[in-house]
């Protein structure tokens, strides 16, 4: 049974000799002798066959072939040499090749073991380098991030600095300039209030008034103060981020609303009037007042009476009064921009 699982092995590494035989152009030494070998062995030269195995595995003592043909050779005559305690000894060829099979494998086994080792040093250290990249990563993240805030920081204090360059200039103004202009604008009231006083007078002469004075364009140009004004229609559009900004400021404006603003944005209408902004008349439904869309020019409309801008601005003022509370100041702002002389009067009357 043993020599038949012997030859049926060999068959196996006779089959694979004649497909290199095939696939190779030529071999090096050692198959030359791994080759003969077979040949011997072939010929039931067992020794011949263990001599060439043997000068193969000399020029390569881990010849793969020349192995696997000698475990098998083994196989086969395991029975040659048996003491009387049954212990087998092989023939001196067999252990010589033995032995140098059995001291290639354990150099081979400690050449395995210092590679795993230095292969586990190597991870380490990768290991190491990854999580020290990690880290450096990390830091110049937090140095990015502290270098953007520093640069921040510094813009801020530059804005800083030059605003309060300019209000310390402001401060050093020349006190003899400022009582100049203070007595300028002590003039320009008494002029105005003499005017005022005059155009009363001649009103009430003559019983005729000017609608046109009444068309604000502009405040006093000696004051430094600015008027900021806003429209409101139907639509919100972007009044939460008007409002915003003015609140975050601490600036007041004034809102000319609609009574169509205030039915779709009542919480808007209240929020404009708790954050103290003024507001005043933009109409109830924003129309049109004058031909200007038509022909350029600032006509009364055919179609309007005073009586329907009465109701138009009374409506606004209304709808306001019965959602905070309170009246709408002493303005209004046409729609579009809309008006003229007798179109003023009305809104006056």
């Amino acid at each position: 049974m043993k020599e038949k699982n012997g030859k049926v092995v060999f068959a196996a590494f006779f089959i694979l000799f004649l497909f290199n035989l095939v696939s190779a152009d030529a071999e090096n030494t050692a198959d030359e002798y791994f080759n003969q070998a077979i040949s011997k062995y072939l010929q039931n030269d067992l020794k011949g066959a263990i001599e060439e195995l043997k000068e193969a595995l000399k020029l390569d003592s881990l010849h793969p072939k020349a192995k696997k043909l000698l475990i098998a050779i083994m196989e086969e005559e395991k029975s040659l040499e048996v003491k009387d305690d049954q212990e087998l000894v092989l023939p001196g060829e067999y252990k010589i090749i033995l032995d140098t099979i059995q001291n290639s494998l354990e150099e081979a086994q400690r050449e395995l073991a210092e590679l795993r080792e230095e292969k586990e040093e190597v991870e380490e250290r990768a290991k190491g380098f990854r999580e020290d990249s990690d880290n450096l990563k990390e830091k110049t993240e937090s140095l990015e991030i502290d270098l953007n805030n520093a640069k921040q920081e510094k813009e801020e204090a530059v804005l800083a600095l030059a605003q309060t360059r300019a209000e310390l200039n402001t401060l050093k103004k020349d006190k003899e300039w400022q009582e100049l202009w203070r007595k300028k604008l002590e003039d320009d009231v008494a002029i105005f209030k003499k005017e005022a006083g005059g155009l009363k007078v001649k009103r009430e002469e003559k019983e005729v008034w000017n609608p046109s004075l009444d068309n604000i364009v502009r405040g006093n140009a000696a004051f430094p103060e600015v008027a900021i004004t806003f429209d409101a229609d139907h639509n919100s559009n972007a009044a939460e981020e008007i409002l915003h900004v003015l609140q975050k400021e601490g600036v007041s404006c004034t809102f000319f609303v609609t009574g169509g603003f205030i039915d779709r944005n009542p919480v808007l209408a209240k929020k404009i009037t708790s954050q103290g902004h003024e507001v005043a008349n933009h109409t109830d439904t924003h129309p049109h007042l004058t031909t200007y869309g038509e022909n350029r020019r600032h006509r009364t409309l055919r179609s309007l009476r005073e009586s329907t801008l009465r109701e138009e601005l009374n409506k606004a003022g209304a709808k306001f009064r019965s959602l905070t509370g309170q009246g709408m100041a002493p303005y209004w702002r046409a729609p579009y921009g809309e008006h003229n002389p007798e179109i003023r009067k009305w809104a006056r009357n």
